[in-house]
């Protein structure tokens, strides 16, 4: 190698270590640092990423939706998706509890001899129970059948009679357990060749001879009374409220077989 090459290889060596060492006396011209955004426009950029408030009617939707597209995108392991379902929002509709409500009575029917029926009511509970049974207020009721299974009507007087309505509290009565009370009770009335039969406020008429079956109903629902004399009001405590329905019964009417008027 000649002398002018070996000068211009020095100086070139020269030249690098110079700059080198011009780049460490300014290691902040090495790597440009990040611009600083204004705070106006860093809280604008944080706003639009925020999501947007779902109303209450989009809200379960969104919920599903969600789940949905955190169990797409997680691996196919039980772990992955439990987290992915652990960690979308749920929405759990509260249920309305109910009980099924035992009545402490037993409606019963019975075919007496007359022909007749009575209507009984059983207290089966361990305790004492009060109810209210009244031909004005809360009658028992029957569902009467023809041989042919036709439901015959019967005519209430209440309709055409003027009663007290007012509930006063000789008007209670309370069965012990076991204790059977007789709410109603009817004979067959023979009038010339057909039936009457005068059920508490309801009168059957005009009942050819035949095959019948017979139903009982009754509703208990009020509690409260009123005293005629002071006109003091209250309620009747621990009163029984709900709705028996007794077993359906048969019997025969023949002509001849009724009670006389």
């Amino acid at each position: 190698m000649g002398l002018r090459a070996r000068y211009e290889t020095l100086a070139i060596g020269v030249l690098l270590v110079a700059c080198v060492g011009h780049l460490d006396d300014h290691p902040e011209r090495s790597a440009p640092e990040p611009r600083e955004r204004p705070a106006r426009e860093q809280a604008e950029q944080d706003r639009r990423r925020q999501p947007a408030a779902l109303s209450p009617a989009e809200a379960p939707a969104a919920s599903v939706e969600l789940a949905h597209g955190l169990l797409d995108e997680a691996s196919g392991s039980e772990t992955s998706r439990s987290s992915a379902y652990n960690a979308a929002p749920k929405f759990v509709a509260k249920r309305q509890k109910t009980m099924a409500t035992v009545s402490p009575f037993v409606l019963r029917l019975i075919v007496s001899d007359g022909p007749g029926l009575r209507a009984e009511l059983v207290n089966i509970d361990s305790i004492p129970h009060a109810f209210l049974h009244n031909a004005s207020h809360q009658p028992v009721r029957l569902t009467l059948k023809s041989s042919s299974g036709k439901i015959i009507l019967p005519s209430d007087s209440r309709r055409v009679e003027k009663r007290s309505m007012a509930v006063t509290p000789d008007m209670y009565a309370a069965l012990t357990p076991g204790e059977t009370d007789s709410l109603e009770s009817a004979d067959f009335i023979d009038d010339e060749g057909t039936f009457q039969l005068l059920w508490g406020p309801f009168h059957y008429d005009e009942l050819p001879p035949g095959k019948y079956r017979a139903s009982a109903e009754w509703k208990s629902t009020l509690d409260e009374w009123t005293d005629p004399e002071t006109g003091n009001c209250g309620r009747k405590p621990a009163v029984w409220k709900g709705s028996l329905k007794s077993g359906e019964v048969e019997f025969e009417l023949r002509a001849g077989s009724g009670t006389g008027r």
